[in-house]
């Protein structure tokens, strides 16, 4: 099912909705994600699927997916989700402005890889920015997602930054790849400010930089997420493993009893 939306922040607040109609799965994706799709031609392949809706602007998409071995069981609850779907829109509420549904396996196979091809999407940016990959799949409990997220935007948008954003909202884990221009000295210092500023947005709703993957290029935020006494103990099963610092060095943390690491209080 396609839930359509007249801004992100509606449908980020909307999944919640989504994960109570017992979902099997929900999908997000913002106004700059779809407008990229709609120029390319991915968008020929789904265009019928995500239709417009007349006199509104979608500026959101969840993509929700139901799955089971009932048959019966699962158009029941999809049918429950479209009841109270359309009395969201006779009454204006949640932003939702339209929905579609989709049964058959090549058109659902069609969306998904509109979905899928999101980081393309951003990469084909034209200009000396490009979307890099240093804050990118940052994780918090699901329920303070959208108002992590109207911080994250309002973070990105202070430094006047281009930004893409979708991810699996029922799991709190969204995908950004804000654009910058590494061949300009301020811009790669700003990615470090902008980690940190970041890191720090994460921790104050109970989240973590990585949900999903990259957490070795990021690792000297590891002290701070771990903590000491579990950073200590990381370190110890680093020593015991490879006490010579041979297998990816650097990476999650040094083992204990590097002289590098220990003078810096941090990663080798």
């Amino acid at each position: 099912m396609n839930v359509k939306y007249d801004s992100f922040d509606s449908a980020l607040r909307n999944a919640p909705f989504m994960v109570d109609a017992r979902a099997l799965s929900v999908e997000t994706v913002d106004s700059k994600v779809l407008n990229l799709a709609r120029e390319d031609i991915v968008w020929h392949s789904v265009s019928e699927l995500i239709t417009d809706v007349p006199d509104k602007e979608m500026l959101g998409l969840n993509i929700v997916e139901f799955a089971g071995d009932d048959e019966a069981l699962i158009d029941g609850q999809v049918e429950a989700l479209c009841h109270r779907l359309d009395g969201l829109m006779a009454r204006a509420e949640a932003g939702v402005i339209g929905w579609q549904l989709c049964t058959d396996l090549t058109g659902i196979e069609r969306i998904y890889a509109m979905r899928k091809k999101a980081v393309g999407l951003l990469g084909n940016a034209k200009g000396a920015a490009k979307p890099i990959p240093f804050a990118e799949d940052t994780c918090v409990p699901p329920e303070h997602l959208a108002d992590y997220i109207a911080e994250f935007r309002a973070l990105l948008d202070g430094h006047g930054l281009s930004y893409g954003m979708f991810g699996h909202v029922d799991a709190g884990v969204l995908h950004v790849r804000p654009a910058l221009d590494m061949c300009d000295p301020q811009q790669e210092l700003l990615m470090k400010q902008i980690s940190d500023e970041v890191v720090a947005l994460t921790a104050r709703y109970g989240g973590l930089l990585w949900g999903e993957h990259g957490k070795g290029f990021r690792a000297e935020y590891s002290p701070a997420f771990f903590g000491e006494v579990l950073y200590g103990e990381l370190r110890k099963i680093k020593a015991a493993f490879d006490p010579n610092n041979r297998l990816n060095p650097g990476k999650i943390c040094p083992p204990q009893g590097d002289r590098g690491a220990d003078d810096e209080g941090g990663c080798g």
